[in-house]
């Protein structure tokens, strides 16, 4: 058997490959491929900016708006924790604890972020999240 030769009678046309060997359509996909990936970042990493502090003591907890400068004293275990918000950041300003640990942690403004005095009980830390009082928080089954 003799393998039969291609005959091209001009009835095929060669497709057209940019320098890379790469066709237009593959060009449109990559630029698609690129663009939801950065509508998807935007939607999971842009969102809503941190608006609320709150501050759990003795098993109560306060929120206070990122927004509005102010000091808050908190009752702790041990004695008064003044906590500072101020130009969207909160931070421990002096508390009764021996070595100070909670002071020296500096500032926070992201959401998630958390600041701890644990020998006076105080945690403090930022939530973006607006829950309301009928809101779950968890499910078991």
């Amino acid at each position: 058997m003799e393998a039969a030769a291609a005959v091209n009678d001009g009835s095929l046309k060669p497709r057209k490959t940019g320098r890379l060997g790469l066709k237009p359509a593959d060009f449109f996909i990559a630029a698609l491929s690129v663009a939801l990936t950065v509508w998807v970042s935007l939607g999971v990493y842009a969102g809503a900016a941190p608006t609320q502090v709150i501050i759990s003591a003795k098993g109560s907890s306060y929120v206070y708006p990122l927004s509005e400068d102010r000091e808050i004293s908190i009752q702790g275990t041990s004695g008064i924790t003044l906590v500072h918000i101020h130009d969207g950041q909160a931070s421990i300003m002096d508390s009764p604890c021996k070595n100070k640990t909670c002071i020296q942690s500096g500032s926070i403004s992201g959401n998630g972020q958390w600041l701890a005095c644990l020998p006076n009980g105080i945690f403090v830390r930022i939530d973006s999240a607006q829950k309301t009082e009928d809101s779950l928080d968890a499910l078991v089954r």
